[in-house]
């Protein structure tokens, strides 16, 4: 059974937060101690000669900055802390059961590994962002390593026949275009079943001398091998009109089952 899952990012939001806000207070903890030194040594130097009280104000004035400095690197600390508990908080519920902001319509089998949903997201995110920029700005090692071996890229221009091209003739044949251009994930569908996923992308590819970005649509064949998600395949084509068709089929639809044998 599928387990469809749509990605809102909040753990790695979450964590992005927690070391922005360390970052911050680690800086303000430095200038705090900066400060401190410095009025301090102005106390001293007023002792050894003679000062207006302007001079003096000024030459102490570090030192009540060094104390709101101190107060917001603390805030900021603080704040971490509280966003580290509802990171692990997020964590424990996608572990207990489902989450209705991260998982969607989940069934009894939706029991899917936080590290799981990061590694994907992750994986997203490395795909159109190595992909994305000028010719010299991209970055196709990256780009590259997220595929398994003997993985193809199938785009369509060859025709309805065309089973698509190893990775490395890809990026080969995308360094000769030379092209500038921006990818953006503008929303994901995922289709987990243990270690096979498959992953449904909208794209928006923003060029700069084109008037309106093209939409697209990736469809990933994704595999987890040796701990690690790999990309198998990726078949893109743009994006028109859409069509979802969900049936399930009622059992007169197919082979039926021999009649349960008497006891």
């Amino acid at each position: 059974m599928f387990t469809e899952l749509r990605l809102e990012r909040r753990l790695e939001l979450l964590d992005l937060e927690e070391r922005r806000l360390l970052t911050r207070a680690a800086l303000g903890a430095a200038a705090a101690v900066a400060l401190a030194v410095a009025g301090v040594v102005g106390a001293a130097s007023l002792g050894a000669s003679g000062a207006t009280a302007l001079s003096q104000a000024l030459t102490t004035a570090p030192l009540p900055l060094a104390a709101l400095v101190g107060a917001w690197a603390y805030g900021q600390r603080r704040r971490a802390g509280e966003l580290r508990e509802r990171r692990a908080e997020a964590r424990t519920a996608l572990e207990a059961g489902p989450d209705g902001d991260l998982l969607d319509d989940l069934g009894p089998a939706g029991r899917v590994s936080p590290a799981d949903l990061i590694a994907l997201e992750r994986l997203m995110r490395t795909f159109y962002e190595s992909a994305s920029g000028a010719p010299a700005e991209k970055r196709w090692g990256r780009f590259t390593a997220l595929f398994a071996p003997g993985a193809l890229v199938e785009t369509g221009r060859g025709g309805p026949s065309d089973a698509g091209l190893p990775v490395d003739r890809y990026v080969a044949l995308a360094r000769l275009e030379g092209r500038e251009v921006w990818l953006r994930e503008v929303e994901r569908t995922l289709h987990l079943l243990g270690e096979v996923a498959v992953a449904l992308s909208a794209f928006e590819a923003h060029e700069p001398d084109a008037p309106a970005p093209t939409r697209g649509v990736n469809v990933l064949r994704l595999r987890k091998v040796r701990g690690a998600w790999e990309v198998e395949g990726v078949t893109s084509r743009p994006l028109e009109r859409p069509v979802t068709l969900r049936r399930t089929l009622a059992p007169s639809s197919g082979p039926r089952p021999p009649p349960p044998r008497a006891a």
